[in-house]
C-alpha cells in the first residue's frame, strides 16, 4: 500500500469542515518546504500499527491537535526505551556470572521532554530557563543531547539527586535535605 498525504485546500478553515487534497509524496515534500506553509502541522498514522511496512497516511491538523498527538508519540517512544532498558537489565541479572554492579550501571533513561508527572503535560524543557546565550538552535540541541548523554552515565541515585536539585522537587526540599 502506498503512503498517502492530505492537506486542507484552505488553510484558513482551521480544520472545520475541511476540503481535502491528496498529494503525492513528492508534491507533499515540495509543499512543506515552502516557507509560507511552515506554520501548517501534520500527523502521521500507520495503516496498521502492528505492521508498519504497510505504509502510513499523513494529514493536516490544527496546532492543538498536533501538540496532543506529538505528546502521545513522545510518551510512547519513552515507554519503549524504558522497556528495552528494563529487558536488558532483566536479561543480564538472570545470567549467572554477571556482577550486580554491571546490571546497576545500565542507565535509567532521562528525557528533558518527559512530563514532570503523569498527570500533566509540563515537561522538564518547560521549567528550564531559556536564556539566550547567543547559541544557534543546532548548538542548543547539541548541548541538550550532551546533557542527556552525561546524565545517562550517572548512577540511579545520582540521577535522582540531579532531578531533585534542578528539575523536580515536589516536596520543596532544601539542598541539604537532598544531600542527606
Amino acid at each position: 500500500m502506498a503512503n498517502q498525504f492530505f492537506i486542507w485546500k484552505d488553510a484558513e478553515c482551521k480544520g472545520k469542515e475541511p476540503v481535502w487534497i491528496e498529494l503525492s509524496g513528492e508534491d507533499f515534500l515540495r509543499f512543506i518546504k515552502q516557507s509560507e506553509n511552515s506554520h501548517r502541522r501534520f500527523i502521521k498514522e500507520y495503516f496498521d500499527e502492528d505492521n508498519k511496512s504497510l505504509g502510513f497516511y499523513k494529514f493536516e491538523v490544527t496546532e492543538e491537535n498536533f501538540r496532543k498527538w506529538d505528546a502521545r508519540r513522545k510518551k510512547s517512544e519513552r515507554s519503549e526505551d524504558v522497556l528495552v532498558a528494563n529487558k536488558r537489565k532483566k536479561y543480564l541479572s538472570e545470567k549467572e556470572n554477571i556482577d550486580e554492579r554491571v546490571v546497576n550501571s545500565i542507565p535509567t533513561v532521562v528525557y528533558f521532554d518527559a512530563p514532570i508527572t503523569d498527570d500533566e503535560e509540563t515537561t522538564y524543557h518547560d521549567i528550564i530557563p531559556d536564556f539566550d546565550m547567543g547559541y544557534t538552535k543546532s548548538e542548543k540541541t547539541m548541548l541538550l543531547e550532551m546533557i542527556h548523554r552525561i546524565t545517562q552515565t550517572l548512577s540511579i541515585e545520582e540521577q535522582k539527586i540531579i532531578d531533585n536539585l534542578y528539575f523536580n522537587n515536589p516536596k520543596n526540599l532544601s539542598d541539604n535535605e537532598i544531600a542527606r
